[in-house]
């Protein structure tokens, strides 16, 4: 179709349609707009038809030859318009300022990388006694102004700005940077993490954002998780022969230090390794990239691992809480889960997750071991 002269997200005129071409052979015009529609929806580009841009369903940017140059491709999990206002699609608003969104994190991301590679970096202590650094406000300040002028009338839970109200049943949880304290060790280890949550998956979305390797974690309505433009389904298999299990625990309360020791040991001589790795966020998006097989988190907020959960039930992922003396599956909206700071919380591949519940058991219980 090269020689067709067709460009991603110009018009296609009648006139255009039914040209001879140099050779004189006849174009047959419901055949050619069948097979430029079939070709250009395989490539994830935009076709324009009488000034209205219909995008094709696409994956996370990447660069396609056309006409012999290299052109940027849209970005995003599903299909965005590279030209035009978009179709009069369902969701297909969501999905745009959801793909504005990704872009306005990526680029928070690079004052992350370029704080990271500083020599000197300016630190302060929180009141709990945690680290906060200039990048890690600076990146929030960014990512709230983006929210209250596409989402007013939503909520927001954040790490470093506190909380807002809202009356669109819509609540967010943004951390700037979570994993701090990798970050100002200059470990590479830490991310951006965004999650919109609704009663129920459509028009929620969760994005998890590590811009030293820039890997995106995107997940939209529950339609699948994307590490950029590769797209992952759960295995129940573990990788060399044997379970990676990660914890992310706090000290609010006085259990918390020695149960998280204990279990480290424990679950590592029972399934394989065990390892806190010190971002909630990136391990639960590696939960649903298949890099770590279950997540085990006690006494940290919910920007922590809203995004993460998001991810990990988008990709098939089972996800349970310990309440009231007990482990119980989690049916509920992850709006609900992520309400409440410092829930005792276990994700992992559906296959696997009976088996080391019933080896945690009570996690207070292994403070004393």
């Amino acid at each position: 179709m090269r020689g067709a002269g067709f460009r991603a997200g110009s018009p296609l005129r009648g006139d255009e349609l039914n040209q001879a071409p140099r050779d004189g052979r006849p174009k047959v015009a419901a055949e050619l707009v069948e097979a430029l529609v079939l070709r250009k929806a395989k490539h994830g580009i935009t076709l324009q038809w009488s000034g209205v841009a219909c995008p094709a369903r696409v994956r996370r940017p990447y660069r396609h030859r056309l006409d012999g140059n290299e052109q940027e491709m849209g970005g995003g999990l599903h299909g965005r318009s590279m030209h035009g206002p978009a179709c009069d699609t369902v969701g297909m608003d969501i999905r745009a300022t959801y793909h504005r969104l990704i872009e306005t994190i990526e680029d928070a991301g690079t004052l992350a990388f370029a704080y990271f590679n500083a020599n000197e970096s300016a630190n302060e202590l929180k009141d709990d006694g945690s680290v906060v650094t200039k990048v890690d406000q600076e990146i929030e300040t960014r990512l709230l102004a983006f929210i209250n002028q596409q989402f007013p009338d939503d909520a927001i839970v954040g790490e470093e700005h506190g909380s807002k109200d809202g009356t669109s049943g819509f609540v967010w949880h943004v951390d700037p940077i979570d994993g701090t304290d990798n970050f100002i060790r200059k470990i590479p280890f830490c991310a951006v993490s965004v999650a919109r949550l609704g009663d129920t998956a459509e028009d929620s979305f969760g994005i998890v954002h590590n811009p030293f390797t820039r890997q995106t974690f995107s997940s939209l309505m529950d339609e699948g998780v994307y590490e950029n433009e590769h797209v992952h389904n759960l295995t129940a298999d573990p990788l060399g022969g044997r379970y990676v299990i990660s914890i992310g625990r706090g000290k609010t309360e006085e259990w918390m230090r020695p149960a998280g020791f204990a279990l480290q040991k424990e679950l590592a001589v029972a399934f394989g390794k065990c390892h806190a790795y010190g971002s909630s966020a990136l391990e639960l998006a590696y939960v649903a990239a298949n890099r770590i097989d279950a997540y085990l988190t006690f006494g940290l907020k919910s920007y922590d691992y809203a995004a993460g959960l998001f991810l990990v039930a988008s990709a098939g992922g089972a996800i349970s809480v310990f309440e009231e003396g007990a482990w119980r599956r989690w049916t509920g909206s992850l709006k609900e889960l992520c309400s409440t700071h410092e829930r005792i919380i276990f994700a992992s591949h559906p296959d696997i997750h009976a088996k080391m519940l019933d080896f945690i058991g009570d996690p207070h219980a292994w403070a004393d071991r």
